[in-house]
């Protein structure tokens, strides 16, 4: 049996975030967060990000553990030491570099204190990759699924409904052209390599391509009709 995949969902306000660190900062630059786990569908949420003390330069960033004190104090002090205990996340961006993990950084995530870390990679492009390390019962790093959950928004109810009101599928009509096999100009549907689907002029499709893209599309809809269920 497959097992089932799991993806890390990032917040557009997270994301955008990362992305303002990875060009603000003209070197690589990184930080920790805290995660949530959805066990029913077996995936990973970001909640925060943070900055902390570092040194950085072009390809590492060193996260001085003054600086991780520092973020902690901070929790206290603000009443919010119980996201301490959430913090599981490490992030870094490679700057203009592909998003892949290094061997110093699989190094780290070997020797992370805690039974298990989230990490991500993130370079200006846009480009990510993340890992999950379990130290029980075994040591284990495995790579795992990054999306950005773009419907994560507090606006979502508001564009959501503005969507529905102004926006509606449009239903493809079937364009007959004329059979190049056949010895008299005629229009037939029996030679579909000639026979295209037209949607309001904007994109020609073969039958197969047709169905190919109405099967996705109806996925997706049940992906997103699911999620909407459970927000």
């Amino acid at each position: 049996m497959k097992a089932p995949s799991t993806t890390l969902w990032i917040p557009p306000h997270i994301y955008a975030k990362l992305m303002f660190y990875a060009f603000a900062v003209d070197a690589e630059v990184g930080g920790y967060g805290t995660v949530f786990f959805n066990e029913k569908d077996n995936d990973i949420s970001i909640g925060e990000i943070f900055l902390v003390k570092q040194e950085v330069h072009q390809t590492e960033c060193n996260l001085k553990a003054e600086g991780t004190a520092a973020l902690y104090q901070e929790l206290i002090d603000s009443g919010e030491a119980e996201k301490i205990n959430d913090i599981a996340f490490w992030w870094h961006s490679h700057k203009n570099m592909p998003a892949s993990f290094s061997s110093i950084d699989d190094d780290l995530m070997r020797n992370w204190t805690a039974d298990y870390l989230v990490s991500l990679v993130i370079n200006r492009d846009g480009k990510m990759s993340a890992q999950l390390m379990s130290k029980t019962p075994l040591l284990v790093v495995g790579d795992i699924d990054v999306e950005v959950n773009w419907f994560d928004v507090p606006e979502y109810e508001e564009w959501m409904k503005e969507v529905k009101e102004k926006v509606s599928k449009a239903t493809p009509t079937p364009k007959v052209v004329a059979s190049t096999q056949s010895k008299n100009p005629q229009y037939s549907w029996a030679d579909k390599e000639h026979t295209k689907w037209s949607d309001n002029g904007f994109h020609s499709m073969t039958i197969e391509e047709w169905e190919t893209y109405e099967n996705a599309q109806d996925e997706y809809d049940l992906e997103v009709q699911k999620w909407m269920e459970e927000v």
